[in-house]
């Protein structure tokens, strides 16, 4: 896959991808709890690999700890957002 760590990044997240798509086709009943924390994991891999090898943040372009608050604030984010969609979405039949 060559030297460069996106490359790499980017050839492991799409086969560790093909895989899970793969093992949620043959066992459905996998897919609701695979498919969430699968799809977190493998964002989680790659993102390592891409970064492991280059450096800074990426691609060098802002400092570590910017992208340690930009994570940190998506959470904070994703989570209330679950939060009010729990408390204040419309229920499923």
């Amino acid at each position: 896959m060559g030297k460069n760590p996106l490359v790499k990044a980017f050839g492991a997240g799409t086969v560790l991808q093909v895989l899970m798509v793969l093992v949620g086709h043959f066992a459905p009943g996998l897919q609701t709890s695979l498919f969430p924390i699968g799809g977190t994991a493998i964002g989680l891999i790659t993102g390592w690999l891409a970064g492991k090898g280059l450096p800074g943040a990426a691609l060098g372009d802002v400092p570590m700890n910017n992208a340690g608050i930009a994570g940190g604030s998506t959470l904070v984010a994703g989570a209330l957002g679950g939060i009010l969609t729990h408390f204040l979405g419309k229920k499923s039949a």
